[in-house]
């Protein structure tokens, strides 16, 4: 099954895949993500966005929650239903794919299971809608206390974030061998320099 889903993943991982997914990628952020955060610190200034924290307690989640207001919370659960949607499929898609196309590049064969590493950002996908249904959950028993939403939440952003950190570290590491073998051929293509002629006498 793993190996299904490697090979799926692998036949998208092109330039222009890549490319086009970080093209929307940027759409996104400039014109859902940006304004939707930009409502939020205007109704609670310096509070911020749980997605965007490596960890926070339940109890800090529900202040959060309190703090953005009717309105505010109003914004933030339209921004989970809609934007929090696309967004996830769209990073971990673009994780994924640059890491495939990494071990391609670096010559790993398509049956090692250094190729199970390109599925790392699906974990990430997956916490960060756990995350969104944690909040989503939260919002619709607010003002009640709902520890276990609370905690589902605050796991799942945790978890999300080491997932994306560890995508991240394979895609340097990966980034770095490409380097280097790319350094390492190009000085193999140079001509050797012609020794200096010896003096006659």
């Amino acid at each position: 099954m793993l190996d299904r889903a490697v090979n799926f993943l692998r036949s998208f991982s092109s330039r222009k895949v890549i490319i086009t997914l970080s093209g929307l990628g940027v759409v996104l952020n400039v014109f859902f993500l940006s304004p939707s955060y930009r409502l939020l610190q205007e109704e609670a200034p310096g509070v911020g966005m749980p997605d965007l924290q490596p960890y926070y307690s339940p109890v800090e989640a529900y202040e959060m929650l309190h703090a953005y207001g009717d309105t505010g919370r109003e914004v933030y659960g339209r921004f989970l239903v809609t934007t929090d949607l696309v967004w996830p499929v769209v990073y971990a898609l673009i994780l994924s794919l640059l890491t495939f196309a990494l071990l391609r590049k670096t010559g790993v064969r398509p049956g090692s299971r250094l190729q199970w590493t390109g599925l790392l950002p699906a974990g990430a996908l997956l916490f960060d809608l756990l995350e969104n249904a944690g909040m989503l959950g939260m919002l619709a028993t607010y003002p009640g206390y709902n520890p276990a939403l609370a905690t589902l939440a605050s796991v799942s952003t945790t978890a999300k974030w080491a997932f994306i950190g560890l995508s991240g570290l394979i895609i340097l590491t990966l980034t770095t061998k490409s380097y280097i073998n790319y350094r390492k051929e190009k000085r193999k293509a140079q001509p050797s320099k012609p020794g200096k002629p010896e003096n006659s006498r």
